[in-house]
């Protein structure tokens, strides 16, 4: 096994080099403290170098909705991660077209608690998806 040895606020950690989890985007969400910042995992990245780990088609990640529920996974800059339900409220595009979700947290996280607002974040960071709607369960 390779490692890689970085630092996360300040501290030194190992990472298995085959393991990148391509935490590369900040979403905000509103934790106990005020408004903090989470490191989403790239699941669009994991499902394709990893073969354990799989998620919906792009099409039907894209084609989530408002009321739908989407499972992100975050990682908190000075503790571990979690994965967590997100009851999408309101989507729109960003500069190139493609979608940006904005939603709710249906989960009570080590930061922040249910209800509390979570975005922006990229279809790409979509694990699992819960439709609201038969017709887009189809797509």
């Amino acid at each position: 096994m390779k490692y890689d040895f970085k630092t996360f606020d300040g501290m030194m950690v190992w990472l298995e080099k085959e393991f990148n989890t391509r935490c590369d985007y900040t979403a905000t969400i509103e934790g106990y403290d005020g408004e903090c910042e989470l490191r989403l995992m790239d699941c669009a990245y994991q499902a394709e170098n990893h073969l354990t780990f799989h998620i919906p088609s792009e099409a039907m990640r894209c084609s989530v909705g408002v009321n739908d529920w989407v499972k992100i996974s975050a990682t908190w800059w000075e503790h571990g991660g979690e994965r967590f339900w997100v009851e999408i409220t309101h989507v729109i595009d960003d500069a190139d077209g493609n979608p940006l979700f904005y939603g709710v947290a249906r989960n009570n996280l080590y930061g922040a608690e249910w209800g509390s607002k979570v975005g922006p974040f990229q279809s790409r960071h979509i694990c699992d998806i819960e439709f609201n709607t038969d017709e887009q369960k189809a797509a």
